[in-house]
């Protein structure tokens, strides 16, 4: 009987006593008689402990398995989550748990953001997923960087179909959606009453896409940012989706950038691609960025920009031209440095380049700029010419901002005889100097600093005046403003110089005779030594020096410097 009880009580602390770690040794032959180094053995431990670590680090725990396998029984339900926002990108899910993320999206309804980025679902999963979502509720969805295929097109298509439909951000960058499946997901849009933000990025939908987009973007009226980067969109798909752009009145936000616009040399498609582009009355933020125009394409989008003065917000970097900070284009050599680590990136978002003038990424506000004559640090000689000519005609006064590297731009004359101008400028310290008839001034209605470094820069001024400009001293303010309502691109007047006028004031130069000292006893030779002989025997210099010979050669130093002393 004891046996039996020690026997049962040895199995039970076998069963439950703490395993102690194991210990690894080195396996030497037996007829080794070299002993291994403890810190050998210690180097060999680390190591198998790192690999079991290794293999623990791909085994689910229960405590964590319990959420990725369905429910057996029936009789248990999931309580329903109060969840909002639901966020699991990146997280490697894969098509079976996808399907049983599904059982669980259906009992919470009151989701309305959902994150599936780069998962590795395919259409099973997708559809599954998509039909679970309670379509009333939900506002984001990011599916983007999943090969969701027909199934999951069909499923997102009968969401955006529901009239009772509440999505208004949908993302399906990179899912390599089909010409097919692009058909049915426009389709479905052209009636659409909810959503406002479409991302169809990284899709390469290409040739045969510029019909479907167009019909989507002439039916809907609601899509207020449409991103199409990296598709591989040019020519005749380019100007199909551009003329139903025309006639859009809610597209606000528009990314064309890493396409092919100008890649089109046969077809010469730019010019009815930015006509009917710029065209268009409610575009503000626009990205057409590294689409290899040319210096020639350049040229003929800064003339047909011309006519549109509502977008604010222009990025043209990775081409052969530039924005300016008035929002025209200007041609400039451009040296190709693309790169696929720059691929996916929106550039409407980022800040990437000096050269970029985009007004809404930079928060640009409107400042209005007074040249008032009674307040300007006027040149003397040029003073008396200017009073006379402001009070009979209109002068050209113009303002330098460094923003538009220091060039002419031409005030406007008020009734009140003071010149303005109203410009749209970056936050921050804005630096800034006027001319009038090609001399450099500033105005005391304003701060001053000192131009580091000095402007020095010829400037053409209108017609054929030209001028070097230098100037030592800068008006500057700081720009807090927040409004913005200042109109890119304005008509700029170019000053007619009226019959009879010349450029610059016809000043002689100065001379003693013509001058205020021209009733002064003028310095002769005779005269200056006479002076400084009286200076010399007055002053206590020569009480300083010990001999005569160092007294001599003090007075001559002195006197060479007398005239300037």
């Amino acid at each position: 009987m004891s046996t039996k009880k020690g026997r049962q009580s040895k199995l039970f602390f076998e069963k439950n006593r703490v395993k102690k770690p194991n210990r690894y040794f080195l396996d030497l032959p037996r007829h080794s008689k070299k002993t291994p180094s403890p810190e050998s053995i210690i180097l060999v431990n680390n190591k198998l402990d790192l690999l079991d670590s290794f293999k623990c680090s791909f085994q689910v725990s229960k405590s964590q398995s319990r959420y990725l396998t369905p429910i057996q029984s029936s009789r248990t339900k999931i309580p329903p989550g109060n969840l909002v926002s639901l966020n699991v990108n990146h997280y490697g899910l894969g098509n079976a748990r996808a399907k049983i993320l599904s059982t669980a999206i259906r009992s919470m309804d009151r989701l309305k953001k959902i994150n599936l980025k780069g998962n590795g679902i395919i259409e099973t999963g997708a559809s599954s997923i998509l039909n679970s979502i309670n379509r009333e509720n939900i506002l984001t969805l990011d599916l983007s960087s999943n090969r969701i295929g027909t199934l999951g097109i069909d499923s997102l298509c009968s969401i955006l179909k529901d009239d009772y439909c509440t999505l208004e951000d949908l993302n399906i960058e990179r899912i390599q959606i089909s010409t097919s499946c692009l058909k049915s997901l426009c389709s479905s849009l052209k009636h659409n009453k909810s959503l406002k933000k479409l991302n169809l990025a990284n899709n390469n939908i290409g040739s045969g896409s510029g019909i479907f987009l167009a019909e989507m973007i002439d039916y809907n009226n609601t899509l207020e940012k449409l991103d199409l980067q990296w598709n591989y969109i040019k020519g005749p798909e380019a100007i199909t989706i551009c003329k139903a752009l025309q006639h859009n009145n809610t597209i606000k936000i528009l990314d064309f950038s890493w396409n092919s616009l100008g890649q089109d040399r046969i077809n010469d498609s730019i010019k009815r691609f930015s006509y009917h582009l710029f065209l268009n009355k409610s575009i503000k933020h626009l990205d057409l960025s590294n689409n290899n125009f040319s210096a020639g394409d350049c040229k003929i989008l800064s003339e047909t920009i011309k006519v549109n003065h509502k977008i604010k917000g222009l990025h043209f970097e990775g081409n052969s031209g530039i924005v300016n900070a008035l929002g025209y284009i200007e041609t400039r050599e451009f040296i190709s440095s693309q790169s696929d680590t720059n691929k996916g990136k929106n550039t409407c978002n980022d800040l990437r380049s000096e050269d970029i003038m985009c007004w809404i990424c930079h928060k640009w506000t409107d400042v209005t700029i007074e040249w008032d004559p009674s307040c300007i640090v006027w040149n003397r000689r040029l003073r008396h010419f200017a009073l006379f000519k402001l009070s009979s005609q209109t002068e050209p006064v113009y303002i330098h901002f460094e923003i538009d590297n220091y060039e002419p731009f031409l005030l406007q004359k008020t009734e009140t005889g003071i010149y303005k101008c109203t410009r749209s400028v970056p936050k921050g310290k804005t630096r800034f100097f006027f001319t009038y008839r090609g001399v450099g001034q500033i105005s005391n209605q304003y701060s001053i600093e000192a131009a580091d470094p000095v402007i020095e820069k010829n400037v053409h001024f209108y017609a054929e005046f030209s001028k070097k400009v230098l100037v030592v001293v800068v008006n500057c303010f700081d720009n807090e403003n927040s409004m913005s309502i200042a109109v890119p691109r304005p008509i700029i007047d170019e000053y007619q110089l009226p019959p009879g006028d010349f450029p610059e004031p016809d000043i002689p130069l100065w001379n003693f005779e013509n001058s205020i000292f021209a009733g002064y006893i003028q310095d002769t030779p005779e005269l200056l030594n006479k002076c400084f002989e009286a200076d010399w025997a007055n002053s206590k210099l020569h009480r300083l020096m010990k001999n005569d010979s160092s007294r001599s050669v003090c007075k001559e130093i002195v006197r060479r410097e007398y005239q300037k002393m």
